[in-house]
């Protein structure tokens, strides 16, 4: 008897192991859901004060912030960039309440270098004008943030 209860026991736990692995999303699951195309990651910027803006608007997905055009802007790039911007602030949100978070100073500067690079590619698809040589600092990004509200953008 003691072993039938082992084995069921054993099974069960396989189970509800597999099931929740099979919840867990992989980069082949990413690319059904979206045809985007693949994005770089952002480079850290050097010793200094500011976010290397040229560094952030590096790559393919940055390419109306970096003045190229391609093609008819698709509202659903803007409202998915809303969703995103929303995301990283609620995370930064989320770290600056929490002071016992897990490496909360490294994960705060990769979520407002992930926000500057958003705001930057919002700013882009909205049509104002970034000075990608400048680091962002604090006045930079105010007014990038109150040119998109005063064009209808939420986050």
């Amino acid at each position: 008897m003691t072993w039938v209860l082992l084995l069921v026991v054993t099974m069960v736990t396989s189970s509800v192991l597999w099931l929740v692995w099979m919840l867990v999303p992989t980069g082949h699951d990413a690319d059904r859901r979206s045809s985007a195309p693949a994005r770089t990651p952002a480079v850290l910027p050097q010793q200094g004060s500011g976010t290397n803006r040229v560094a952030l608007l590096d790559g393919p997905m940055n390419g109306r912030a970096k003045g190229e055009e391609g093609g008819a802007l698709d509202p659903f790039d803007a409202l998915l960039l809303q969703t995103r911007l929303s995301a990283v602030v609620s995370n930064v949100r989320e770290l600056e309440d929490d002071p016992t978070a897990y490496a909360r100073t490294t994960r705060l500067l990769a979520c407002q270098l992930a926000y500057d690079a958003l705001l930057a590619e919002a700013c882009g698809l909205a049509g104002i004008e970034v000075d990608r040589r400048r680091p962002m600092d604090e006045s930079e990004r105010f007014r990038e943030e109150s040119e998109l509200v005063s064009r209808g953008w939420t986050w």
